[in-house]
This record gives C-alpha cells, structure tokens and sequence, in this order.
C-alpha cells in the first residue's frame, strides 16, 4: 500500500473550494464552475478579472439592487433625524466634489453605507459590501467615469435621499433601484457592453 503523497498547499486551497476535484493516483481535474463557492473572496475575483461578458457584474449588479432597493425602502422607515443629517452631510459634500470624480465615489460608497445603516440590517448591509468592494476592484465596473455620468449618478443620490426624508418606501426602493441600474447600464455602455 503506497502512501498518500502530500497536496501542495495551493492545490488544497483550490480543493477546499471546490474547484479542483483531485482523486489520488488518478489525477485532477477542474472542478464544474456550478460547484464552486461564488461568495469566495478568491473565486469571486477570478471570475470578475476573467468575465469578458461581464456577465458575472451583471449577477452582482442584480444581487445588490436587490437588497440595496429594499434597505433603502426599509432605512425611510427607520431612520433617525441624526441620521438623516449625516446622510445630508454627505450628500452636500458630494456635491461640493462633483468634478473630482475620484472623490466623488469615495463619498459616494459612504452615502450608501449610511443608507444600509439607516436600514438596521447588518447581515444585507454585509452581503452587498462584500460583492460591491469585489466589483469596485475591476476596472470594467469602475474608474473612467465621465463628468456627465456623475451630474447622473448625483441626481439619483438625491431622489434616494429625498425619499428617505419623506418616510416613503416606495420611492426609496425606487429611487435606489433606478439609481443602480442606470449607474451601471452608463459604466456598461462604455465598456462595450450591451
């Protein structure tokens, strides 16, 4: 009976998540993407650098209207006045940097994380950071952003931060998913995108 030989521990790794099937004295093969962990911080970012369709942004883009659109429905319940004048804060410094489109998007992930907070809801507000800081690390998603784009992007900070105000649920889940949707048909139409 011959011993084990011992994996190589990179080859562990892609084993314990799920992307390399290796049977022992009769080789290894790449695992079916179908069975691999998609939330993986290693998966997720291979896929993302790797995704000329940019099918897999378009995955994440749904997954954070989804959840986004309703914590920002559920922040205009819940949202304190402290709040709200914080997320003002922001808001009107975003504004004060509009051509610096650097700045600008650092203030605007702090906009929506002050939304998520009003919200309350720890495990949505992780789950949508988590995808969004993966997706901001491609260039596809983000970077490159015209002037035009963020005079649009702005507009939209606003309606979601008016209906916040106004206690509306509806138009903050509105508003939010509007937002989103079009932030990323804009980024994907100069991308080469459909």
């Amino acid at each position: 009976m011959r011993a084990r030989r011992r994996l190589p521990p990179h080859l562990k790794t892609l084993e314990q998540k799920g992307m390399l099937i290796i049977r022992h004295g009769r080789g290894t093969v790449v695992a079916p993407p179908g069975s691999w962990d998609p939330l993986d911080a290693m998966v997720l970012d291979a896929r993302i650098r790797h995704d000329e369709t940019l099918s897999v942004l378009d995955n994440l883009v749904q997954v954070r209207v989804a959840l986004e659109a309703e914590l920002a429905a559920t922040a205009a319940t819940r949202r304190t006045a402290k709040q709200l004048s914080e997320m003002y804060a922001v808001l009107e410094e975003m504004e004060s940097v509009l051509g610096n489109p650097e700045r600008y998007l650092a203030l605007e992930v702090e906009f929506h994380d002050q939304v998520m907070r009003m919200s309350g809801n720890d495990v949505g507000r992780a789950v949508v950071t988590s995808i969004h800081d993966h997706a901001r690390l491609s260039s596809r998603y983000s970077g490159g952003e015209r002037d035009k784009q963020i005079v649009a992007a702005h507009a939209g900070h606003v309606a979601i931060a008016q209906a916040i105000n106004d206690s509306d649920e509806a138009a903050a889940r509105g508003a939010m998913r509007s937002h989103i949707l079009d932030s990323w048909r804009s980024k994907r139409s100069l991308r080469g995108g459909r």
